[in-house]
């Protein structure tokens, strides 16, 4: 099964889901329909128009049967595709993995914030009969179901643009770049409105002699601030960006957008932290989205979005 993930609105071929349908010892198969039901999330109504153009691919690559070009409403929030006049046939005491494909529709036609699980529901969603019997055969086993796909008018994804390296300990030494990058075949942006940054270090206990900052800047190391958190102790994560009464060198977090022109789109932060009390073979990373610690998001119709397809992002280890 593909794994939970979020979709960008207009994206085409996405695969869906997966489905692994197995034969008995006493003869082949003939498959002539298959119901896939799309069971919503993330809604208040049916969002039958999200996903179009639904196919079935057997595990060469080849497509079964035909295209349903748009699901219809069934039970509650479930919408269903119908795959019929199939000449699926499949050996017996073999295995067959049907691969779901789908386009993801435009807004406003797909709604965003949907979430949509896929799924061969139950043995009457599969009509088949035996190859050489011609008797109906009931599917049996417990249902197939996929993982919840989302849908939005852009897709956030991180990567971490900086390789590990060793000393340059300073005021403002920069430990970490990661590139944002905005995926949208709409030209929708996305808003940052928040980045938890997870900090590693083995310069235990009290190691920092004074006030050391943590400063987020994006596009260069010299670049525009959106975030600067001072500590007095010793790191550690950073989930709130809140300036500290009197300090005037902190500065709250700054909402960022990401624009995607031609469909994608990219800024680039930069961590910059005061290394100074960094002493002989300690280390220093940062991480995104790792353990509780999440980025926060919009693309302008959902907002406090805080799933990000391939996090945690790990950042470069500084050795000193």
């Amino acid at each position: 099964m593909p794994i939970a993930q979020n979709r960008s609105m207009g994206q085409t071929g996405q695969i869906l889901a997966t489905f692994k349908l197995t034969t008995g010892a006493q003869e082949a198969v003939n498959i002539s329909s298959i119901v896939v039901t799309d069971t919503l999330a993330g809604t208040a109504t049916a969002a039958t128009g999200s996903i179009t153009n639904l196919s079935l691919w057997n595990s060469a690559g080849v497509q079964v049967g035909s295209t349903v070009s748009s699901m219809s409403a069934s039970a509650g929030m479930d919408v269903i595709a119908t795959f019929n006049g199939l000449t699926l046939n499949i050996a017996k005491d073999k295995a067959e993995v049907l691969t779901l494909k789908g386009d993801i529709n435009t807004y406003p036609n797909a709604v965003s914030g949907s979430r949509h699980t896929f799924a061969i529901s139950e043995n009457a969603a599969v009509t088949a009969v035996g190859a050489t019997s011609g008797q109906t055969i009931s599917m049996t086993g417990a249902g197939i179901a996929g993982t919840a796909q989302r849908a939005y008018r852009a897709e956030l994804t991180i990567a971490s643009a900086m390789s590990n390296f060793s000393g340059g300990a300073g005021t403002d030494q920069n430990v970490a770049k990661y590139r944002f990058t905005n995926t949208s075949a709409g030209n929708y942006t996305i808003t940052v409105t928040d980045i938890d940054l997870g900090l590693s270090t083995t310069m235990t206990g009290s190691a920092l002699t004074a006030t050391r900052y943590v400063t987020l800047k994006r596009d260069s190391v010299s670049g525009t601030v959106i975030a600067k958190k001072g500590f007095r102790a010793s790191f550690s994560d950073i989930t709130d960006w809140t300036v500290i009464s009197g300090d005037s060198s902190e500065v709250p977090f700054q909402s960022f957008t990401i624009d995607a022109s031609s469909g994608t789109g990219y800024v680039d932060i930069y961590v910059l932290i005061d290394t100074l009390d960094a002493t002989s073979t300690r280390t220093l990373s940062t991480s995104l989205g790792s353990g509780s610690n999440v980025i926060t998001w919009s693309d302008g119709v959902s907002s406090n979005i805080t799933s990000v397809d391939g996090t945690a992002v790990n950042g470069a280890t500084v050795t000193y």
